[in-house]
């Protein structure tokens, strides 16, 4: 761990060890509390477990920055070798990635202070790395303005780009009433597979705990996600993550994990979240051989009765457009990224490259956009 006092009264530490971090988990988690819309990929009970597994692939940069010996801001980072455009690139990017779907800079107030602390580090460290790229950060995030205005001052070479757009659903109203905004076809198809699997036997959605893990990945494993090579069950540590953060969560009281069994089989899941009053949806699968019920339909029609009846605000189905939740909604946010350039051969020529590829997707109209309203 290293410390620089900055101007301004700001002091910077470092940490470079997933053991140093449990000293800040009580100050971490006030922090989170004080901004406007936190997300549970920022908490220490997700970075934690994941840079215990996923940390020894490169370097742990957790940037805490400290007014009158209190923590004032916080930017959990690792710094690996990864792909750039398939090109070879020493990557700093968000503790988390790929696997967090909202992500962010955790400064509650005095922002251009803390972001100018922490950007001055990075940039003298910069001769170890090529790219920094932070992604998954809500567009309507304060931090990407003041980090766009302290790059530009600096004439230091950054874009901006929509990353993910995040379908959500609101739930201010009754089932029938929700289902009444949705299309005829999609209503009839949904009354319908719910019928229908109720001539198939006794139909349960029931409440999943941490050591129903295992099953989740055995659903996973058997079903067209894995057989799409999709299956969230088939990343490398992911097994050693899942239980940890699980059981983190649960102690939290931020589990939402829902099993749906048909005659007593489980057949689908639903790996969620409740965190400030939402569901988070994080992971779901059917068994294929269940296929033919329209499970994934199913379940998300009876977790969507059931989170209306507890009262929760929000359906959030974060990041990816995938066609089929727009059956369910029309609402949206996008997520944006960070991406800045060092200044050396290997760097100049990635900007060359990603500035090429950017303009032949405009050119050619396959720039991020929203996907149709299906049915």
């Amino acid at each position: 761990m290293t410390a620089t006092t900055r101007k301004g009264g700001l002091a910077l530490k470092v940490f470079t060890e997933v053991a140093q971090l449990a000293e800040l988990e009580a100050d971490w988690e006030r922090l989170i509390k004080q901004l406007p819309a936190p997300s549970p990929f920022i908490s220490p009970r997700w970075i934690i477990p994941w840079l215990e597994v996923y940390g020894p692939e490169g370097e742990i940069l957790v940037l805490a920055a400290y007014r009158k010996n209190e923590l004032a801001g916080l930017c959990p980072l690792i710094l690996r070798q990864g792909k750039f455009l398939r090109l070879p690139a020493r990557l700093l990017e968000f503790a988390g990635s790929p696997l967090s779907d909202r992500m962010d800079m955790i400064i509650p107030e005095r922002k251009e202070e803390v972001v100018e602390l922490f950007w001055d580090y990075l940039w003298e460290v910069r001769s170890r790395w090529d790219v920094v790229r932070l992604g998954e950060i809500p567009a309507g995030s304060f931090n990407l303005t003041v980090t766009g205005d302290l790059l530009r001052d600096r004439k230091i070479r950054h874009t901006f780009r929509t990353c993910s757009i995040c379908p959500f659903i609101l739930l201010d109203q009754d089932w029938e009433a929700y289902l009444q905004s949705r299309s005829k076809q999609f209503r009839k198809r949904v009354r319908g597979d719910l019928k229908r699997i109720k001539r198939a036997g006794e139909v349960r959605l029931q409440e999943a705990k941490v050591a129903d893990w295992k099953l989740f990945r055995e659903i996973s494993l058997d079903s067209p996600k894995a057989r799409r090579g999709t299956s969230l069950f088939l990343r490398p540590g992911i097994d050693r993550f899942l239980p940890v953060f699980l059981e983190k969560f649960e102690e939290a009281g931020w589990l939402n994990c829902k099993l749906l069994t048909l005659d007593g089989e489980p057949i689908a899941y639903k790996l969620n979240f409740k965190f400030q009053n939402k569901i988070w949806l994080f992971n779901s699968s059917f068994r294929s051989s269940y296929g033919s019920l329209h499970p994934g339909y199913v379940i998300m029609a009876l977790l969507i009765q059931d989170s209306i009846k507890n009262s929760f605000r929000e359906m959030d189905y974060l990041r990816g457009a995938e066609p089929f939740k727009y059956h369910y909604t029309n609402e949206i946010r996008y997520h944006r990224e960070i991406i800045v350039f060092n200044r050396a051969f290997r760097p100049d020529l990635l900007r060359a490259l990603f500035a090429v590829k950017t303009a032949l997707k405009r050119l050619l109209g396959k720039e991020t956009r929203l996907p149709g309203k299906g049915i």
